[in-house]
């Protein structure tokens, strides 16, 4: 019996919950100079701690909102951010449903950031 305590803690902490939602944390795993050359040079490398954040904030926001079944992609979106502090995140669901998020949104928890698979706004 306490090896399953023992199992159930160890698996419980592989998964972050948001609200109602699971995330699994390979969604937003950090950025690095080394993976993400590309996005270090165009941000700099100071900036990936507070982009690696916002994913992460972005996805566990996500999470709670019925119109997202499973948070499958937390990414820096490069097409709509701009260098170097205006950062937009699309949180991709399995369901095809996309959120753009930004700094502000997380922190008013808005609904305003949803985009269905067609890319307008709902």
């Amino acid at each position: 019996m306490r090896l399953a305590g023992m199992v159930v803690a160890i698996l419980s902490t592989s998964v972050a919950w948001a609200g109602g939602g699971e995330v699994d944390p390979s969604v937003y795993v950090p950025y690095t100079p080394r993976s993400n050359p590309r996005i270090t040079a165009k941000w700099g490398p100071d900036a990936l701690s507070g982009i690696n954040r916002l994913r992460k904030e972005a996805a566990l926001e996500v999470a709670r909102f019925s119109e997202c079944d499973e948070i499958s992609t937390s990414q820096l979106s490069e097409a709509r951010s701009v260098p170097p502090k205006t950062w937009i995140v699309v949180v991709a669901c399995r369901n095809g449903r996309k959120f753009y998020v930004s700094r502000d949104d997380v922190a008013n928890g808005a609904r305003s950031m949803m985009v269905p698979k067609g890319g307008s706004p709902t």
